[in-house]
C-alpha cells in the first residue's frame, strides 16, 4: 500500500538496501536508526492515505 502512494517522494529501494547494508556490516545502531525511519516514513504514508494525519 505505502508503495503507491506517490505524494510521498521516498526511494523504498534505497531505504531497503541501506537496512541490508547496515545488518551486513554488523552495525546496529545504523541498522535500527535505519529501520526506525523507514517504519515511521511508512507509517506517515499509510495515516494520510486514511486520513489519520492532514498533509503539510
Amino acid at each position: 500500500m505505502a508503495l503507491t502512494d506517490r505524494t510521498v517522494p521516498r526511494d523504498v529501494h534505497a531505504e531497503h538496501l541501506a537496512l541490508m547494508e547496515a545488518t551486513l556490516a554488523r552495525d546496529a545502531d545504523t541498522a535500527c536508526d535505519v529501520a526506525a525511519m523507514h517504519i515511521q516514513r511508512t507509517t506517515d504514508v499509510l495515516a494520510r492515505r486514511h486520513g489519520a494525519v492532514e498533509a503539510d
